[in-house]
């Protein structure tokens, strides 16, 4: 592969489904050609969509360009979409590259590097994987992303994040950069930092919800509501989700009756690893005639809500109170 002064090859694949990992490939790319010469990046640096031109406009930008100009890359995004015989143009330059020009092309989604033309692109660049992480990594990108913040960060945030963020490494790193603003000079992200600058699901909320009312905290399940409950739709829905949180406390207690181990019963009912230990203490708080008061006091709650004459922040207040004196 001919390369250039500042960049390690002339031409890169840069393909995957991983949006984050495609961008850092190309800012590591970027880096490298223009090193030393920021100042004239605007000039060199350009960048052409698949969609929107031809393999021959690229091929005639890299060849023509001036040498007086010092270096140029060239970013096609969305390669992917070019027809074959766009593709067939740009394997052909590729065999004679110019020795001026560094150009990537980011294929987005996975490609087949064994048929069709991508096996000779491939034998002609530096291909560079952004295949999505496996589940497995996503621990260990999510204390690598905080480091590069400078920031460590707690195990127990390093699961929730996990469970409520999923596996994009894009939306994690917009995560992590808002909790290290939150954590300004602290050089631990912890999990009340999640809670207090990240928003949740209704069904987090919910289960939150239930642990308060479980700890006899009145006071927290209000401020859970009220951090959470913004109009009649949002509190409709919250009731209904602190219903099934109920629901699922009762067939747990079931299941534990029928000797099913607490980790088989989280498997069935689908709750996170995270959250045993708390779901655990739920619903060993519950005796049998309880949890029918608490699923009557909810449903009695519910249907106030639909019939509209009182305010959702009253009937959710006056359940907290209700479901908190439960014995």
């Amino acid at each position: 592969m001919v390369g250039i002064e500042g960049a390690t090859n002339a031409v890169y694949l840069i393909a995957g489904e991983d949006e984050y990992l495609r961008e850092a490939a190309i800012k590591d790319i970027k880096h490298k050609v223009f090193k030393g010469i920021k100042s004239r990046q605007g000039f060199n640096y350009k960048i052409f969509y698949g969609e929107n031109v031809g393999a021959r406009e690229i091929v005639d930008r890299a060849r023509s360009f001036d040498f007086l100009a010092g270096r140029q890359l060239i970013l096609v995004r969305n390669f992917n979409v070019f027809i074959p015989s766009d593709k067939k143009i740009i394997l052909n330059y590729l065999k004679n590259p110019s020795r001026l020009t560094v150009l990537m092309l980011e294929a987005v989604g996975k490609i087949n590097l064994k048929k069709d033309v991508y096996k000779e692109i491939h034998d002609y660049s530096k291909f560079i994987d952004c295949a999505k992480p496996l589940a497995s990594s996503m621990a260990g990108w999510i204390v690598k992303l905080a480091a590069g913040r400078k920031k460590r960060i707690e195990p127990a945030a390093v699961q929730l994040l996990k469970m409520k963020l999923g596996s994009s490494l894009c939306v994690l790193d917009s995560a992590l950069e808002k909790l290290s603003l939150y954590a300004g000079a602290r050089e631990n992200i912890t999990v009340k930092d999640i809670e207090a600058s990240i928003g949740f699901d209704v069904s987090y909320s919910a289960f939150n919800f239930s642990d308060a009312v479980t700890r006899k905290a009145p006071q927290e399940a209000l401020r859970i509501i009220k951090s959470m409950v913004f109009n009649k739709g949002d509190a409709v829905k919250l009731i209904g989700m602190i219903a099934w949180q109920f629901e699922r406390i009762i067939k747990a207690k079931r299941m534990l009756d029928e000797g099913v181990s607490a980790r088989d019963m989280a498997g069935r009912l689908n709750i996170h690893s995270f959250f045993i230990e708390k779901f655990m203490r739920q619903v060993k708080s519950f005796n049998g005639a309880s949890i029918k008061k608490a699923l009557a006091y909810i449903i009695e709650a519910d249907l106030a809500m639909k019939v509209g004459k009182t305010e959702p922040k009253i009937i959710l207040e006056s359940l907290v109170f209700k479901l908190c004196s439960l014995k």
